[in-house]
């Protein structure tokens, strides 16, 4: 089977190691093995290998293509007992595999054709013979005391005859393989340094780097199930170099609290703890421990590096932060504020590699923060904002029940741990090359969330851990994690909202500064265009496919403009409309019958004009104007198979007219009409008076008035069989209520989006977000960061729920719901 042991070798534990037992079979491995495989069921653990579903994906997505199709001529080779599959290089980048077993007569499945093929090549006092195993040469032979020897290449074969079991192999391997579990299903051994060749189609120079220095070998059991594939075992570093895991030797492990802290967007993060950093400092490098010597870290009791959006941060957990903080002020430059943290410039960007030299490399380091016991270090400040964010608003990953579910089956102290998001590295970066990520990015990871790894270490080794489990059925409910925050050129004027990219089908986000640029922002928070406008965008952007093919562009209207502007930004012609006199409501889109034929009724004070997709007014629009100014935005509502064109006006008259203007519903009543806009609700039209009371007219004009107990200054969204009230503090979502506490608060604004109701509100002088369900319950991990009127919707259609809004002055925020 091609996919056992180079999948699991090569993908699932990028930058691990592995462990072994002793009989004279090992003599017979070839020396400069990366990989050994130890089983006693060869065909078995190939067979458990294929029933995990990710490792399918795995290697059905492979770069090592070559060596894949090698490794299938293993399907017909029958071991009776233990066997060790090795991987070798030969000549540069060119690696085959050596099977070294027992003989038996059965050993080798060939078919009556295979057998007739067979060749014989003499080789010293050995014969060696060449056979086709699943359309790939296959070379083996038999030697003393009973040794199967097979490889994909002749030279191995010989090389194992002319050695005859005096294949010499280092010190470290042979303590792994003396401590190895031998009655294990699967037992695996890595060589660092030669790994690193193996997998260098996988990872890009700076990760095979740490590989290398990481330790000598490392070794390990492992069981695939069909839900988990687990690794347990030891890694061992050589006192002669300079290996990573001998910067822990005479520390102890530490629980960590990093979890508290790191964002649950992260792509990954390594966590490293120690009971004392004066001996973690002493292991340093020699290069190192002079700057050490001073007592500026003495404090810190882990560190941890976490890979955000393409960049990284790099946090300081310490039993005494403001005392850290004080002995780092010589290293601090300028102040900023954010949310109310205060952020800093660090004037010596190399400081913490100085000091935590090799889990920091990075000498570009400029900005720092305090977060309670946390001390926070980024290159860039952006992404030190978004650490900030996410601690604020709850969403990091301790409140992921995937996560601490994972780490459930891990000890509870590592000196080093390792964690990655398998669906955020596909696009990372930082872990895999360019090309490896072409080809991960075909992976099913959807029923697997976090992979991990562990190190712990001891006086003269370290035990090694790591797992991969499907997602239990408790997943994440509505946490709430920054997706992204793009800063605009100058402070934000309309809240920001979601648009459809008819390329994609993904939502992008609109929003205009206070110099009248509307900018287009991409699921990622890229700025993928900016616009100049002539003056405010009034009320909401709206989308039409004006030449009904399918590609959308954006409507809408300033003081005295209608624009209609396409996906890139550009004028469609023969827009925009310039008007002398201002238009005084909103731009509203009619599209009577679904079929993209538009209506854009445009208000001027107490003037209805109807204009069409030529920029031309519509003859056949009989409605002139008004006695009194227009107070609300028209709209068009279809009740049963009629539709209706409807808006109010100063005076209180409410005017319900045929599609053509002609009045369809004669309103002989006038209102003390509220601020409020005319809703369809339960078939009739409604909208509430100043007294605060519900007024529904049907479709034959009988008027019916709901006292409802709303203040004067009340606000409601309605749909069809939905109404939300907003009085005072008092939030009331179908008869639902929710006390809020006091504050300067937006309209309510329902959101219907996978069969459930949201609604979502926001305190501005509280700067906080608000989300209900229809039952007036508050979402967890809600109120959120935002200073505007936010939008919902699903913007890459991945069922998960995204939130944007204003946050500070000049930036949008995107959020994610889990």
């Amino acid at each position: 089977m091609k996919k056992g042991l180079i999948v699991l070798i090569l993908i699932v534990l990028s930058c691990t190691e592995e462990k072994n037992t002793r009989n004279n079979l090992i003599d017979y491995i070839p020396t400069n093995a990366s990989a050994i495989l130890m089983t006693d069921d060869l065909q078995l653990f190939f067979n458990d290998a294929k029933n995990n579903k990710l490792l399918n994906s795995l290697s059905e997505n492979s770069l090592q293509g070559d060596l894949d199709k090698k490794l299938t001529s293993l399907k017909q080779i029958h071991p009776n007992g233990q066997s060790f599959i090795s991987i070798s290089e030969i000549g540069t980048k060119n690696f085959e595999y050596s099977i070294i077993t027992r003989d038996h007569q059965n050993i080798l499945k060939l078919d009556s054709v295979q057998k007739d093929s067979v060749k014989t090549i003499p080789y010293q006092d050995a014969d060696i013979y060449l056979s086709k195993l699943k359309g790939t040469d296959f070379y083996y032979t038999t030697l003393d005391k009973n040794i199967f020897i097979g490889s994909s290449s002749q030279l191995l074969v010989e090389n194992a005859i002319r050695n005859d079991g005096n294949e010499i192999s280092d010190s470290e391997f042979l303590k792994l393989y003396e401590v190895s579990q031998k009655n294990s299903d699967a037992h695996f051994f890595l060589n660092h340094q030669r790994a690193s060749s193996l997998i260098s189609n996988v990872f890009p120079n700076h990760i095979l780097k740490d590989i290398k220095q990481l330790g000598s070998w490392n070794s390990f059991d492992a069981v695939v199930t069909q839900n988990e594939i687990r690794l347990n075992g030891i890694a061992v570093s050589s006192d002669s170099l300079q290996h990573t895991l001998n910067i822990f030797k005479n520390t102890k492990p530490v629980s960590s609290s990093m979890a508290k802290i790191i964002p649950v967007e992260s792509d990954y993060f390594l966590n490293a703890t120690f009971s004392d950093y004066g001996q973690f400092s002493a292991n340093a490098p020699l290069t190192y421990r002079e700057r050490r010597s001073d007592s500026l870290f003495n404090s810190v009791t882990e560190i941890a590096t976490v890979g955000l959006n393409e960049s990284k941060v790099f946090i300081l957990n310490t039993v005494d932060s403001n005392h850290l903080f004080q002995n780092l002020q010589k290293y601090i430059g300028e102040k900023t504020t954010f949310r109310a943290q205060n952020i800093y410039t660090l004037t010596e960007p190399a400081l913490i590699s100085q000091y935590f030299y090799p889990l920091v490399k990075d000498k570009n380091i400029s900005y720092a923060a305090e977060i309670e016991s946390y001390v926070i270090f980024s290159p860039d400040i952006k992404v030190l904002e978004n650490i900030i964010s996410n601690y604020q608003n709850n969403a990091v990953i301790e409140n992921d029940p995937t996560f601490t579910d994972l780490m459930s089956n891990l000890a509870d102290a590592s000196s080093l741990l390792w964690v990655g998001n398998l669906d955020k590295l596909k696009t990372s970066g930082f872990i895999f090359n360019e090309d490896y990520r072409k080809v991960f990015s075909k992976v099913k990871t959807k029923a697997y969330k976090y992979a991990a790894l562990q190190f712990i270490a001891e006086t003269d080794y370290a035990h090694f851990n790591a797992i991969v489990k499907k997602k239990s059925a408790k997943a994440a409910v509505n946490m709430v994690s920054q997706v992204f925050s793009t800063k605009l050129n100058a402070p934000v004027l309309t809240p920001p909202q979601f648009v459809t990219n008819h390329r994609t089908k993904k939502k992008e986000v609109v929003a205009q500064d206070e110099q009248n640029n509307l900018y287009l922002i991409a699921t990622d928070g890229k700025v993928l265009w900016k616009k100049e406008l002539d003056g405010k965008i009034q009320g909401s952007i709206e989308q039409v496919d004006l030449y009904r093919n399918g590609r959308l562009q954006l409507a809408f209207v300033t003081t005295h403009s209608f624009y209609i502007i396409d996906r890139n930004g550009n004028d469609v012609n023969p827009f925009p409309i310039r008007f002398d006199n201002a238009i005084t409501q909103p731009l509203a889109v009619f599209d009577y019958d679904g079929n993209k034929k538009y209506r854009f009724p445009i208000v001027q004070g107490n003037i209805i004009s109807m204009y069409n997709k030529e920029a031309k007014k519509v003859n056949g629009f009989v409605f002139n104007k008004t006695s009194s100014p227009i107070t609300a935005l028209p709209k068009h509502l279809r009740i049963g198979n009629k539709d209706y064109l409807v808006f109010k006006e100063e005076n209180g008259s409410l005017h319900i007219l045929h599609r053509t203007g002609k009045n369809r519903i004669n309103v002989k009543e006038k209102f003390d009409f509220s601020s409020n806009d005319i809703f369809e609700y339960n078939n009739t039209f409604a909208t509430t008076g100043k007294s605060g009371e519900l007024i529904q007219i049907d479709q034959n004009g009988k008027v019916t008035k709901t006292k409802l107990d709303l203040s004067e200054n009340h606000v409601i969204d309605a749909t069809s069989k939905t109404l939300v009230s907003l009085s005072e503090n008092e939030l009331t979502i179908k008869g639902n209520k929710a006390a809020l506490d006091y504050g300067l608060y937006t309209a309510p604004k329902i959101f219907y989006l996978y069969d459930k109701i949201y609604v979502g509100i926001t305190d501005t002088q509280a700067n906080k977000v608000y989300l209900f369900d229809s039952n007036a319950r508050l979402l967890p991990n809600f109120p959120i960061y935002g200073t505007s009127v936010a939008d919902l919707n699903d913007i890459d259609n991945d069922k998960k729920i995204e939130l944007t809004v204003k946050g500070e002055d000049d930036s949008v925020l995107v959020y994610r719901i889990n």
